[in-house]
């Protein structure tokens, strides 16, 4: 490509003067951090510090002390400002949420306490609101927790209700519900035994009818169980609940029911049944017996045919012709 000299001085004129006027962005140098931190659960993180709680096993308590050291030459005031819901944060040893930090001591602690019912990560940050000689500025220091469930935790629905409770199914028309959940990663056993006689035990499309002492069924959570009174008359008893929830109030349940159900009234005769009834009643056929002759009625007269017509003209005709015979002779 041949440019001419005015090109070549416009191109000149145009990448001086680009160069020579003042720069839209810049870069200024961030102070560097003047707290440190040394503790356990510390951790290095993008260049600065994390506290790391790890995996616990919930629910429970966890806390760490970490400790706050100033790099500068001076002594800061240290405020505790925002910090996570899940996370309580305080001067170890100190009222308040200010405290001087000295330059090149050991440092203050700060004690992290974490209060925890879930299964679930925990993120955060903590805001430390530093003074240094009337120079406010926020430093950060990030704090996470893993939480997992260290038993399961059974969630049972007994019929509307959060407690078993005794419980009157009436005439069986409905069933009593138990649901059973887990709100954690490991595995919730439930067990059941003892069935009264006068009870049916339905789960999953399938069904069991009592008496079963013992232990008859177990299964993991979640799943749905149903109850019916099939027995005529009135009953009381108790099913046996066992599950590996540690705690002591669904470790063991007993679960006590009753009903009073009519037996059904036996009719005097035979129901009549429809044509879409399942079950019919079949009756013997009587015997065969020989047929009744049935005498026909009589025949009305037929109407004169044309032969007989014709017969009768013939004869007639016959007689004339011998009267004319007669008269000539």
């Amino acid at each position: 490509m041949n440019l001419s000299r005015e090109a070549m001085l416009a191109l000149e004129r145009h990448f001086v003067g680009a160069l020579s006027a003042p720069a839209r962005t810049w870069l200024e140098p961030v102070p560097a951090s003047q707290l440190a931190f040394a503790g356990s659960a510390v951790r290095a993180r993008d260049g600065g510090c994390a506290v790391d709680f790890g995996t616990v096993d919930s629910p429970g308590r966890d806390a760490h002390l970490v400790r706050v050291l100033n790099r500068g030459s001076h002594p800061v005031d240290v405020y505790i400002g925002d910090c996570p819901r899940w996370l309580t944060v305080h001067w170890r040893g100190a009222e308040g949420e200010a405290l001087p930090v000295g330059a090149g001591t050991a440092g203050e602690a700060l004690e992290l306490v974490a209060v925890h019912d879930a299964e679930k990560r925990f993120d955060g940050c903590i805001r430390l609101l530093v003074n240094d000689g009337g120079t406010p500025r926020i430093e950060e220091l990030p704090v996470r927790m893993n939480a997992r469930r260290a038993y399961p935790i059974a969630h049972l629905d007994f019929n509307g209700s959060p407690i078993p409770r005794p419980f009157d199914l009436g005439n069986g028309v409905r069933p009593y519900r138990l649901a059973v959940a887990n709100s954690s990663s490991v595995p919730l056993v439930v067990r059941f035994a003892d069935l009264p006689p006068w009870l049916a035990f339905e789960v999953g499309g399938q069904r069991r009818d009592g008496p079963m002492a013992g232990p008859f069924f177990e299964r993991r959570a979640p799943f749905t169980v149903h109850l019916w009174a099939r027995a005529a008359g009135h009953h009381e008893g108790a099913v046996r609940i066992e599950t590996n929830d540690p705690r002591p109030q669904y470790r063991a349940i007993a679960l006590q029911l009753s009903a009073t159900v009519d037996a059904p009234a036996v009719p005097l005769q035979p129901e009549k049944r429809d044509a879409s009834s399942i079950t019919t009643v079949r009756k013997s056929l009587p015997a065969p017996t020989p047929p009744i002759p049935i005498e026909k009625p009589p025949q009305p007269r037929a109407v004169i045919t044309r032969v007989e017509v014709i017969c009768a003209v013939a004869v007639l005709l016959l007689i004339v012709f011998v009267l004319i015979v007669r008269g000539v002779t």
